[in-house]
């Protein structure tokens, strides 16, 4: 009578093996939506503000110029440096042929300082090209023109050598547009690569 009384009070316990499931779960976070790329332009040398070609708003290409500062001090001393080279570099030839023709009338060491400053004269100019060919704005990538700071008239200061000197535009590349989002560690696991997203912006109409 107590076998019986025992067996009455052994429990059933019921074993499965686990099994793998899929379920969809929703997760809503706050981010940060900024753009691919994002510049201030500055100018690279001095120089009046002489043609403003976009605004805000406009959607730009790389290179286009959005803008031409005006310096005649700087085209002066360009042509000044054009003429000095031209100079020169006639002396330079003029004197390396007869070099070639009577090298005992010439010496080789006047040739070789002339040369020099020939060299150099090519160098300043291409100093001066230079400086002139940064009166010109260019967009450095693709994008749109977000904010103007400077109007048509202005004296424009380089961002080269000048700490105080200010932007012309501001440019932002909106392809793509990028989201920052900090996903909680809890949360992490459910985000994978091609997870579905929803992206939403409380500020713009649905």
């Amino acid at each position: 009578q107590q076998m019986k009384t025992e067996n009455r009070n052994v429990p059933t316990v019921l074993v499965i093996n686990p099994q793998t499931h899929l379920f969809n779960a929703s997760l809503q976070i706050s981010g940060t939506a900024k753009p691919n790329q994002q510049v201030k332009l500055f100018a690279m040398t001095n120089g009046m503000l002489h043609e403003v070609n976009v605004d805000i708003g406009d959607f730009v290409r790389q290179g286009q110029t959005l803008a031409t500062l005006d310096n005649p001090e700087l085209i002066q001393q360009k042509a000044k440096a054009e003429a000095d080279l031209n100079g020169k570099k006639s002396i330079y030839e003029r004197l390396k042929s007869v070099y070639e023709k009577t090298p005992q009338l010439t010496a080789i060491a006047e040739v070789e300082k002339v040369k020099a400053d020939y060299e150099s004269a090519i160098a300043t100019l291409n100093a001066f090209s230079a400086q002139v060919g940064y009166l010109q704005i260019q967009a450095p990538f693709a994008g749109v023109i977000v904010n103007r700071f400077f109007d048509k008239g202005a004296t424009i200061q380089s961002g080269l050598n000048n700490s105080n000197a200010q932007p012309l535009f501001e440019l932002q590349d909106l392809q793509p547009i990028r989201l920052q989002i900090e996903i909680p560690e809890t949360d992490a696991v459910l985000v994978g690569k091609g997870t579905r997203v929803e992206i939403t912006f409380p500020e713009l109409p649905l």
